[in-house]
Formats: structure tokens, C-alpha cells, sequence
């Protein structure tokens, strides 16, 4: 038995179809933020519709689409111990992420497969959470956030930490540093 190709263009259609649904209650749940900011549950809410836009993006392999709703999760899931983390400048990005979303998935709705350049937005998302994250020392995450002990405050620094952390780049390999090559040279000149 051959596979036969996947027929995708009906996984599209249906990816299209959720995708306005969950833009729709990203950008609802962004303006409830607006309104009244740091309201959990409107961070909730928008954190829970770019996870599954995410995930449905990632299954049909639109990985500029999950980059950046992946960067959106990571923003909200910071703010929900954070929320002065969504200043208004967040604010412009989070809106101009989820409106350059929207485009990719109208292109799609005609048809237009190709992807749309991410690194740019995917970059300032990463710097509002590097801000809110104080030069990324896990305790000043923890101070920053409400003192009653939560599980998540773990999490939020794993997801903000993780590659803004110079100590676990250097240590990932060391080999590279160790100028091991001079030794023989030493020895092979003349005494």
C-alpha cells in the first residue's frame, strides 16, 4: 500500500476556518485587556487561543503562523504573573502579530501557501518579554509577581529564561574553547 499525498487543501480550509475564530477571540480578549489591564482572565483567554493557533499551525506545518503564536503565548503566559509586562508598545506588537496572522490566513483561505517573514516580530516579542523579564534573573521575576506562591511562576521563568541565559550557552560546550591545539606545537619546536 502506497500513501497516497495528503489532500491538504481540506485540512487548510478547516485550519482557515478556526483560525479566524481564534483571531476573532485573541483580538476580543486583547481589547477586554485594554479595558482593564492585567484582567487574568482576559490573559487567560488570549493565552489559550494562541496556543491552539499554534498547535493547528505546527499540524499542517505553518511554522511562521506557530512562531509567532508562540512567542504570543509565551508573552501572556509572563503577563499573567506580570501584567505591566503589556505596556501599550506590547500592545501595538500583540495587535500587529495577530493582524499579520489574520493576513497569512486570508492568503491561505486563497489559496496562497507561501509563508511571511517572522523574524522581525518574533524578535520585538522576544524584547518585551526580555524587558519584562529584568536582564532574565529568575528572582526578580519572582518579586515582581504576586508573593503568594503559584506553580506557574516556575514555568514563566523556564519559558522567559530559556536562551537569554549566557551561562547556559557557554557551558553547552565547552570543548570549543579549550585552545588544546597549541600544546603539540610546543613540543615539536627546536630546544
Amino acid at each position: 500500500g502506497v500513501m497516497k499525498p495528503l489532500d491538504t487543501s481540506a485540512f487548510v480550509g478547516k485550519f482557515v476556518e478556526e483560525a479566524r475564530d481564534r483571531i476573532k477571540a485573541l483580538g476580543a480578549a486583547l481589547l477586554r485587556l485594554e479595558q482593564t489591564p492585567g484582567a487574568l482572565d482576559a490573559i487567560a483567554e488570549a493565552m489559550r487561543e494562541a496556543h491552539s493557533n499554534k498547535g493547528s499551525a505546527l499540524m499542517l506545518g505553518f511554522t511562521d503562523i506557530a512562531q509567532i503564536a508562540h512567542k504570543l503565548e509565551d508573552l501572556f503566559v509572563a503577563a499573567k504573573q506580570v501584567p505591566t509586562l503589556l505596556n501599550g508598545e506590547a500592545f501595538d506588537l500583540v495587535f500587529g502579530s495577530v493582524d499579520l496572522i489574520g493576513l497569512r490566513v486570508e492568503a491561505l483561505a486563497r489559496g496562497q501557501l507561501n509563508p511571511v517573514e517572522v523574524g522581525e516580530i518574533c524578535a520585538k516579542l522576544s524584547g518585551v518579554l526580555d524587558v519584562g523579564d529584568m536582564g532574565s534573573d529568575p528572582r526578580t521575576v519572582a518579586a515582581a509577581a504576586p508573593a503568594k506562591p503559584s506553580s506557574n511562576v516556575a514555568y514563566v521563568e523556564m519559558v522567559t529564561d530559556l536562551g537569554s541565559d549566557p551561562r547556559t550557552v557557554r557551558g553547552s560546550d565547552p570543548q570549543e574553547k579549550e585552545p588544546q591545539e597549541k600544546e603539540p606545537a610546543k613540543e615539536a619546536a627546536p630546544e
